[in-house]
């Protein structure tokens, strides 16, 4: 049995506002976290991952977001979180 996480949304094809607010997320992780500009031209070249899933906190700020394509995988999170 699965269960999905609470605050997870799962995007495919147009990730819209997934894609918009990942890059200010990464702003506030960095250095810990990608690069915002680099996560943006990825983004603007069609690089990222075909799927892209957030996960938001009750506030709805982006806490985390990964990405899963069949040669690709990213997982990241806000700075101590576990």
């Amino acid at each position: 049995m699965t269960r999905a996480a609470a605050g997870l949304t799962e995007t495919s094809g147009d990730p819209g506002d997934a894609v918009r607010d990942i890059p200010r997320a990464l702003s506030a992780w960095f250095p810990a976290s990608t690069q915002p500009g680099g996560f943006a031209w990825e983004a603007a070249t069609g690089q990222l991952p075909e799927r892209i899933a957030v996960v938001r906190d009750d506030a709805g700020a982006l806490i985390g977001w990964a990405g899963s394509s069949p040669d690709d995988a990213r997982v990241e999170c806000a700075p101590g979180l576990r």
